[in-house]
């Protein structure tokens, strides 16, 4: 993603031996290409000239990612951290960090880590990067992810928990009530075995007779019956929480 003081584009190389980091200023030679979605540039040659500070990244919401019209920009959301993957993608081993904002969820594709990304679960951030968009065979808006270049472009404004189970116990008739602050966290729940899919799913149920679906990849068979605690994040299901 390339930005000059009119705006920002995506650029596609045909010079893949050149190695180009984030904040380097450079000369692109090349073509215009209406793309698959926005406007791209196919750079014949790139020309490493010197470096510059990364310009400043406005904070965005959600609803303004929508519809990709922030394409290619850089910009900055910030939310709760709600899972942490090591995946491959373009030949490169990025961290994957989907973020909840609050009203929607962005994915945050970083490209170095010299620490351990999994410390940010539960954390609320700030994270700036380019803003790149899903779209599908018909040029429409499917979904966004931000290009973050390193964990430098990341600020960690509320610590994660690292022990989730030593926070207050929610009811279950709780979950998803109305808050002031609608950036997500973490909690603990309580309840009985009542179901169990290892590795997919389990049904809990409290003692007023209120049950819950919890998602889990864990695959440890617990005994129906079973007392045990869950900690996640609540989300909508079908018919409740």
């Amino acid at each position: 993603f390339f930005k000059d003081k009119t705006g920002s584009i995506s650029v596609n190389r045909d010079e893949r031996d050149i190695k180009i980091r984030s904040g380097d200023l450079v000369d692109i030679e090349g073509i215009t290409d209406p793309g698959l979605f926005a406007p791209t540039i196919v750079a014949k040659h790139i020309n490493v000239i010197g470096s510059a500070s990364l310009p400043y990244a406005p904070l965005v919401t959600f609803s303004r990612l929508q519809g990709g019209s922030e394409d290619s920009q850089w910009v900055a959301v910030r939310g709760t951290v709600r899972s942490v993957d090591i995946v491959k993608m373009w030949e490169h081993t990025v961290a994957s960090l989907l973020v909840d904002t609050g009203n929607g969820q962005v994915r945050g594709l970083v490209l170095e880590y010299s620490e351990d990304p999994h410390s940010l679960l539960d954390a609320v951030i700030e994270m700036r990067g380019a803003c790149g968009t899903a779209f599908n065979d018909r040029r429409q808006f499917v979904s966004v992810s931000l290009f973050v270049p390193s964990l430098d472009s990341i600020r960690v404004t509320v610590p994660g928990n690292p022990d989730p189970f030593r926070s207050p116990l929610r009811p279950l008739d709780s979950l998803l009530n109305f808050a002031i602050d609608n950036i997500p966290r973490r909690i603990k729940v309580r309840g009985t075995v009542t179901y169990q899919s290892p590795g997919q799913d389990l049904y809990l149920q409290d003692k007023e007779q209120r049950g819950l679906l919890v998602y889990t990849a864990s695959k440890i068979v617990l005994p129906l019956g079973s007392l045990v605690e869950a900690a996640g994040f609540a989300a909508n299901g079908a018919y409740s929480p």
